[in-house]
């Protein structure tokens, strides 16, 4: 089966879009329908920079995954796309994934529609950031995570009505059983599937002494642990079925050796963390665990069209307590806008450069600890901008 030949279906049109148009592009004569507030990021929790009033004339650059990056005057900051009022014979907010096209034309639009016929597309996004087990310290940054998995979801044209979230107590060991047993019940030959989990990793000994690595859910401690074996068997289905498998974990399979209550850098002033955290039994002091990756491999050789960014086994995952996961905000980051720049050959791997590069960025110079690695599991050469159609 031919895994790979359009992992991300929205580069697609985004590629015909930038060979179809002139070179950098904005969209003039916008106008809110509401009062709405300017933010620094596309998050509802990134700083405000000023609150615009009903009417307000912007100049939209680009529309991401829900948000427009937009200039009103001499600030330049994103608000939410549905709160804009575009010019007609442009495309609206909710029909664009992002794109630049000459001032005074017309914005390209990128639909499903302009897609052609891939197959059906899902998306499982699991995150939890509050725990039953009082042991197990919350994880602020998971709310401004659920945006951003959000955001990539719809960037790979994933329609809202496949798209299954839980979150915190919704995300319990069953519940997220059942969402694979469905996802996978649902998946058909060829279709495409978006996952990401986002949790407090773990390490624990299991009942006959071995270390075992996992994700903790909702209920925290042992009767929480989901470890990469079970994750690797729900997987199965998936992987021997799907075209196309994309999977995001931001967990950390080791402690980031760092004060639980975060610390800052110089390169940013938000509050980092690490999510890790052991709350069963211990394993043994330096034991070595399985990666997802190897697990998986038990099954089947992982290969083909599916892609899996994880931290590198051994190493923390970090997020700031604001802006969410490190590895979360950089991936949407690369998939929904930096990676358009990719060319056609460029695989699975520039993504993962690109988000290893703003970690690098992020924690440069950090007293405590260096970058945590990006570990990419699957096919590296994964054409992740497939060549671009001609005609409808």
């Amino acid at each position: 089966m031919n895994r790979l030949s359009a992992l991300i279906p929205a580069f697609a049109g985004l590629l015909a879009a930038l060979v179809a148009a002139p070179a950098a592009a904005v969209i003039d004569n916008v106008s809110t329908n509401r009062a709405i507030e300017l933010r620094a990021d596309k998050l509802p929790s990134a700083s405000v920079i000023s609150n615009l009033s009903a009417g307000a004339k912007l100049t939209v650059i680009s529309l991401e995954g829900g948000w427009a990056l937009v200039e009103s005057g001499r600030q330049q900051g994103w608000v939410r796309a549905g709160a804009l009022q575009m010019p007609a014979g442009t495309s609206s907010a909710a029909g664009m994934a992002s794109g630049r096209a000459a001032q005074g034309s017309s914005a390209v639009a990128l639909t499903i529609r302009s897609l052609g016929g891939p197959g059906a597309r899902h998306a499982l996004l699991v995150s939890v950031g509050r725990y039953a087990d009082p042991e197990v310290p919350t994880l602020p940054g998971i709310a401004a995570d659920r945006e951003s998995a959000l955001q990539i979801a719809q960037s790979l044209q994933v329609p809202a009505r496949s798209t299954r979230a839980l979150t915190d107590d919704q995300a319990t060991v069953d519940a997220v059983r059942r969402a694979f047993f469905e996802l996978a019940s649902r998946a058909r030959e060829g279709d495409r599937v978006f996952i990401h989990l986002a949790a407090q990793g773990s390490q624990q000994a299991d009942a006959g002494g071995a270390c075992v690595a996992g994700l903790l859910m909702h209920e925290g401690g042992r009767g929480g642990f989901l470890s990469h074996a079970e994750l690797a068997q729900m997987l199965q289905p998936l992987l021997r079925r799907t075209d196309k498998l994309f999977m995001v974990i931001d967990a950390g399979s080791a402690a980031a050796g760092t004060p639980p209550a975060g610390w800052t850098n110089a390169n940013d002033e938000g509050v980092l963390r690490s999510r890790h955290r052991a709350p069963g039994a211990a394993c043994a002091p330096g034991a070595r665990t399985a990666a997802l990756a190897d697990e998986l491999a038990r099954g089947a050789p992982l290969g083909g069209e599916t892609v899996i960014l994880a931290p590198v086994p051994g190493d923390p995952a970090l997020e700031d307590d604001a802006k969410g996961g490190l590895l979360t905000q950089f991936t949407r980051d690369c998939v929904v806008r930096d990676a358009r720049e990719a060319t056609v050959s460029g695989g699975a791997d520039t993504v993962r450069q690109c988000v290893q590069a703003k970690l690098n960025n992020r924690m440069h110079g950090d007293p405590v600890l260096r970058p945590p690695r990006v570990g990419l599991a699957g096919n590296p050469g994964a054409a992740l901008m497939p060549p671009a159609r001609s005609g409808p």
